[in-house]
């Protein structure tokens, strides 16, 4: 939920002042390169809204269980299910996991 919007909105509102500067330097460097370095307050204060409110109707539009069946759902798609399938995440983890076992 809130996709991309949401995760920026957390990362400005969790990161430190300086990370934040860091991570947007080349993205600055570039527009400032292309002359479009002040444009982007424009688009931020049209789309955010716009991007906010389109992701923002899944909450009100679904149920509670929907919305934690969703949760659930993708959180078996990172880490398996219950079925003794594996996902990405697990598997990662037993490989470091057999790395770090080695001598």
């Amino acid at each position: 939920p809130l996709g991309h919007v949401g995760l920026f909105v957390a990362a400005s509102a969790l990161l430190p002042r300086a990370a934040l500067l860091v991570a947007s330097a080349p993205a600055a460097i570039k527009a400032a390169s292309r002359g479009r370095l002040l444009s982007w307050p424009v688009v931020c204060a049209v789309g955010f809204p716009m991007w906010a409110r389109e992701t923002g109707q899944w909450w009100v539009q679904s149920t509670a269980r929907h919305i934690s069946w969703w949760y659930v759902h993708e959180l078996r798609k990172v880490f398996g299910t219950t079925r003794g399938d594996r996902g990405p995440m697990a598997n990662f983890l037993a490989a470091v996991a057999a790395q770090a076992s080695r001598p």
